[in-house]
């Protein structure tokens, strides 16, 4: 109901409406639209304790309402500054975490370094020691020729003073004297012809690099025919090896080329080898040869593509029964090769040349592994 004045009026008709009667709530009296207190009874109006306790209730949910607003910005408020403490926490560590990184960076760096000049200190200890050693070693070779030629020199001297003492043996001495410096002579030739002697590398220039040496094992000289050597022994062939050979020969592999089974390498202090199957075929496929004598010793001559050659006496070979005799000594060269024929594990390959067919060829032998037969080591690299 809309109210205008003392008049009421209906909100959807507008029809002018009564007021309803007021009555007092303890005693019953009629009382004022607007009366606060009851004439007859004096006590407050119901309506209007209903109104104040509406507007009580009312002001007491607005307070629990803004109390409760308050508590939730609260609530926010200590939020926002967790997250925020939380977030300069995080920055913080992130911080520390980044100067805890650079630091070990920088100790690693620093570390490393240190690890580097160390590393150069040792490498220079190492180079000064050498030196060291090697200044050592000449200073000890310079003092043992100059203590030789000073023996040399007292010697002489001794002589000199004993030819002066005794003028009745001057002849004899000055014989002696000089046939002491016909002696050093000789030896210091003799010495120089043996350091031109023995196994020298040579590059025929074959396609794999390797280097075939100046002489069979065994020899000093290109023309020297050397030893015969069963396969995958040591020493020279004797007649006495076979009983023991035949029970180790199945137990050394099927390529002994620079292992202890090798005669090249074992005798040669490891700097040379036996040649393999595939070094053999490529001296025979690379090179041209030709039937010739060496020094009165007949055999082939290897030229390489490079022009420069070896020289492989027909040093012959003998078989189990006869020891450190030669069979066709002059007439066949025959080679052993650290490779043995898997297909045949009897057989071993050789290179093998004849006087008369001289067309060298690389093939599994059909002969025993206890035939004695030459070596021409290969350098060992």
């Amino acid at each position: 109901m809309k109210e205008i004045g003392d008049l009421m009026f209906c909100p959807y008709c507008g029809i002018k409406q009564e007021k309803p009667k007021v009555f007092c709530g303890y005693c019953g009296a009629e009382m004022d639209h607007d009366a606060v207190y009851c004439n007859n009874c004096g006590k407050k109006s119901f309506l209007i304790q209903q109104k104040e306790e509406e507007e009580a209730r009312k002001q007491e949910a607005e307070a629990k309402a803004k109390a409760e607003k308050e508590r939730q910005a609260s609530i926010e408020e200590e939020e926002r500054k967790a997250k925020e403490t939380a977030e300069e926490e995080k920055k913080r560590r992130q911080q520390e975490k980044r100067k805890a990184e650079k630091a070990q960076k920088e100790a690693e760096r620093i570390a490393k370094e240190k690890e580097e000049q160390m590393r150069k200190a040792k490498e220079e200890a190492e180079r000064q020691e050498k030196e060291r050693k090697a200044r050592e070693e000449r200073e000890r070779k310079a003092k043992e020729e100059e203590r030789k030629k000073k023996e040399l020199e007292e010697e002489i001297a001794c002589l000199e003073a004993e030819i002066r003492e005794n003028g009745n043996l001057i002849k004899e001495l000055e014989e002696k004297v000089r046939l002491k410096e016909e002696q050093k002579a000789r030896e210091e030739k003799e010495r120089r012809a043996r350091d031109q002697m023995g196994h020298t590398a040579i590059d025929l220039g074959l396609p794999s690099g390797t280097k075939w040496s100046s002489c069979n094992l065994g020899a000093v000289r290109q023309s020297g025919i050397g030893a015969l050597y069963a396969w995958g022994m040591t020493s020279e062939k004797n007649e006495n090896q076979w009983i023991s050979y035949e029970e180790r020969i199945e137990d050394i592999g099927n390529n002994i080329c620079g292992s202890y089974n090798d005669p090249a390498w074992w005798n040669l202090e490891k700097k040379w080898k036996m040649p393999s199957r595939e070094q053999a075929e490529e001296l025979v496929k690379y090179c041209t040869y030709e039937w010739t004598t060496l020094n009165g010793t007949k055999g082939c001559r290897f030229t390489g593509p490079n022009g420069y050659w070896i020289f492989l006496p027909a040093a012959g070979y003998n078989t189990m029964q006869q020891g450190s005799r030669r069979l066709n000594y002059g007439l066949y060269g025959k080679y052993w090769t650290g490779t043995r024929d898997s297909s045949d594990d009897e057989n071993a390959f050789v290179i093998s040349f004849e006087f008369g067919n001289v067309s060298p060829h690389v093939f599994a032998t059909n002969f025993s592994f206890c035939y004695g037969m030459s070596i021409r080591p290969v350098l060992n690299e």
